[in-house]
């Protein structure tokens, strides 16, 4: 027998590779292709439902903003609207009052009496024809009026109604002040005057203060001029800028309620603003929610998720990386073992085929000393050279007979062939072997198997040998029998004997080649362990099973089955490749 360690080096390099290895190889580096496709995959759809997340969270953080400002909007609208409707009420009331009483009316004392919440107004005037003040809520020095803008309207047009003019800083007051004036008309419709409200901007900025917009939220008072009244932005509450040109008021103007995303032209900050007009009043209530403010925390945990996302795909990466090169470490370890498993064979095989030459020398000189010196101790000798070299030949058969299987280059020859007469053929050439030990050798065929089969013939023969000579080797006394019977779709073949048996631990390696039971040098049974080896292998190329059923001390059951193939599916002796042994 040859070992590992007998193979020359040069030999295992120039061995050419087949077809089949790199079918295998191939198909393992798709394997690394594969799992790094996968890989890109995970991390296409780690990324994608991340992203959709965000995209998700980030519709709704903007969702629940909108509402906010809407609803923030319109509450100040609201308030607005009471404001300046009872401003407006208080203003009609002096007016009659001044048309009843005149100069007399003293105004101070009506608003004290609690007509109005005083500390909303900076003053309570009326001024005359000539637009010369004439009463108010202070202590005034004669004063004419008639270049103020909420004055000159009135004086100017009798239909104004409620004016609302920019802020403006009181002469009276000394404040600035939200100045709101209706006209007097004398019974004949002629200019008499006007009544002045002049309102503390800051009543409504420190209502804004209140109400949680944001450090950077921003609410706003705007007139349909474009000048805005009032407005909050954090600490700034700027007055009297003029927001006409912009492309926020001008979308204001062009729809009386709405939503939209503007830059502001004053800090340049990005907000969410809602907007509607006032009923009856030429002024607009806005409120803008700061984008980047109201999304910080959202901004937070987009990072969060961003980097626990990257995160896991450089792991995912890094894993991949470490499987591919544990693959292609394997990969090579495999091709190197195959290529010294047949390196192995191809040697064997080589070596097996240079022996059968001197062999076969040894084997017809051996037989023509046997016929000369028959009966004599020289006869003897001849024979027991001759029955080395056939059992030495029997092995060089057995190491090319597994070469070939192994390299799948055994085919099958099926043909319609006599079942008793296969059965009985094996069964004879173990006859001798079997009387010389003293053990029964039989053979049963079930009634209910077809006396005709379609197999390989030569095949079969080969399995029945080489286990009936194992059963004999390994059986000292008792009996063998081969029995054959058939089920729906298969032939049962059994070989029983009542031999020394195989203990469970080694039946699972009972067909792996050179395996034995008992593998010391003293071991009283003959062989090289490739008989049940090379039984298997055939039983698989014919799409057969092989098992074994034993126990030490009573005896070894060794079956096999082959698929019952219909007689008319073989009409003459035909060749068929097999798949994969």
């Amino acid at each position: 027998m040859f070992t590992d360690d007998m193979l020359p080096t040069d030999y295992l390099a120039e061995l050419p590779s087949s077809r089949k290895r790199h079918h295998l190889a191939a198909t393992e580096i798709d394997l690394r292709v594969i799992l790094c496709i996968c890989s890109a995959l995970l991390i296409i759809i780690l990324w994608g439902l991340t992203l959709w997340q965000l995209h998700k969270t980030e519709r709704a953080e903007m969702a629940n903003m909108q509402r906010d400002v809407i609803s923030l909007t319109r509450l100040f609208k609201a308030h607005a609207s009471r404001t300046i409707e009872a401003t407006d009420q208080t203003i009609i009331y002096l007016r009659q009052r001044y048309n009843i009483e005149g100069k007399s009316f003293n105004i101070a004392q009506e608003l004290q009496d609690g007509l109005v919440p005083v500390d909303i107004y900076n003053l309570f005037s009326i001024v005359d024809s000539k637009a010369d003040v004439v009463l108010s809520t202070q202590p005034f020095n004669p004063l004419n009026l008639s270049d103020r803008a909420h004055i000159r309207v009135h004086m100017q047009s009798p239909d104004v109604g409620l004016y609302i003019s920019a802020p403006t800083l009181g002469r009276v007051s000394g404040k600035w002040s939200l100045q709101m004036t209706r006209r007097i008309n004398n019974p004949d419709g002629s200019f008499k005057g006007v009544v002045v409200a002049s309102m503390d901007p800051s009543y409504f900025t420190t209502l804004y203060k209140d109400v949680d917009v944001g450090r950077l939220g921003a609410i706003a008072m705007i007139g349909t001029d474009g000048i805005v009244r009032v407005r909050h932005v954090g600490a700034d509450d700027t007055l009297g800028k003029d927001a006409s040109n912009t492309t926020f008021f001008k979308t204001m103007r062009a729809n009386d309620s709405g939503t939209m995303l503007a830059t502001s032209s004053s800090d340049h900050r990005e907000r969410f603003f809602a907007y509607e007009k006032l009923d009856h009043y030429p002024l607009y209530v806005t409120v803008g929610l700061d984008i980047e403010e109201r999304l910080a925390s959202f901004h937070a945990s987009r990072t969060e998720a961003l980097i626990m996302t990257s995160i896991s795909s450089l792991l995912i990466v890094l894993a991949t990386v470490a499987l591919v090169i544990l693959i292609g470490n394997l990969i090579e370890s495999r091709r190197e073992a195959v290529l010294a498993a047949q390196a192995k064979l191809h040697f064997l095989s080589n070596m097996s085929h240079e022996f059968r030459t001197p062999l076969n020398g040894i084997l017809g000189y051996s037989e023509t000393l046997m016929e000369d010196f028959a009966g004599t101790r020289h006869g003897d000798f001849a024979c027991t050279i001759h029955d080395s070299g056939v059992r030495l030949l029997g092995l060089v058969d057995s190491v090319l007979e597994l070469s070939a299987l192994r390299s799948g280059k055994i085919s099958l020859v099926l043909g319609e062939e006599n079942l008793a007469d296969i059965v009985r053929n094996a069964v004879s050439r173990h006859e001798e072997a079997a009387q010389k030990k003293g053990i029964r050798l039989s053979e049963t065929i079930a009634n209910d198997v077809p006396s005709r089969i379609v197999c390989d013939r030569t095949k079969l023969l080969q399995v029945l040998d080489k286990l009936l000579d194992n059963a004999i080797r390994f059986t000292d006394s008792g009996s063998i029998q081969l029995n054959v019977i058939k089920d729906t779709s298969n032939y049962h073949f059994s070989i029983i004997d009542t031999g020394c048996g195989i203990p469970l631990a080694f039946q699972e390696k009972i067909f792996e080649k050179f395996a034995q039971v008992d593998d010391t040098s003293t071991r009283t049974h003959g062989g090289v362990g490739l008989g049940l080896t090379i039984a298997a292998l055939l039983v698989k190329l014919m799409d057969g099973e092989i098992w074994i059923r034993s126990a030490p001390n009573v005896g070894s059951t060794f079956s096999f089955s082959l698929p019952l193939t219909p007689l008319s599916s073989v009409d003459a002796p035909r060749l068929v490749t097999p798949r994969n042994t």
